[in-house]
């Protein structure tokens, strides 16, 4: 079993801890999956990890990710539509650049990741991910189709 990472984060990325649990946090994908972030602190063990963008003690972002031990796989990330200073930090993009910069200290080579149909072209132009396979049919998500970015 792999040692989990210590991963020298600074404000405004963090991770999950208890308090965050106690703050509301609404996005788009909640009512599919009915992941809040009381249920995500529990998941912050092992080879899972959960960060946040922490904005003077608000909670407006999360990405979860595991790591396989030769690459990272993006898991989750959502931002929180309750606070209007999401729409100004951007905190799901800040984090997953966070998390290309996080795999490159670990000599990472590459992040993988199953996309949504709706957020498919996003990964894709914004943040330069590439489909690595076929598209499959998911319970939550309806389809998800894998990807992965190479990182230089």
């Amino acid at each position: 079993m792999q040692q989990r990472k210590n991963l020298d984060l600074e404000l405004p990325f963090r991770e999950i801890c208890r308090q965050d649990a106690e703050q509301i946090f609404t996005n788009e994908i909640q009512p599919q999956n009915n992941i809040d972030l009381s249920y995500l602190v529990g998941k912050n063990i092992s080879s899972r990890y959960v960060l946040v963008y922490d904005y003077q003690g608000k909670t407006l972002g999360f990405l979860t990710f595991i790591d396989k031990g030769t690459h990272f796989h993006l898991d989750l990330v959502e931002n929180n539509r309750k606070h209007k200073e999401t729409a100004i930090h951007k905190p799901g993009y800040q984090l997953i650049k966070k998390l290309e910069d996080l795999s490159l200290t670990f000599g990472y080579p590459k992040i993988t990741l199953y996309s949504t149909d709706s957020r498919l072209s996003y990964y894709q132009d914004v943040h330069e991910y590439t489909v690595t396979g076929a598209r499959r049919s998911d319970p939550h998500y309806d389809f998800l189709t894998p990807m992965e970015k190479i990182l230089t």
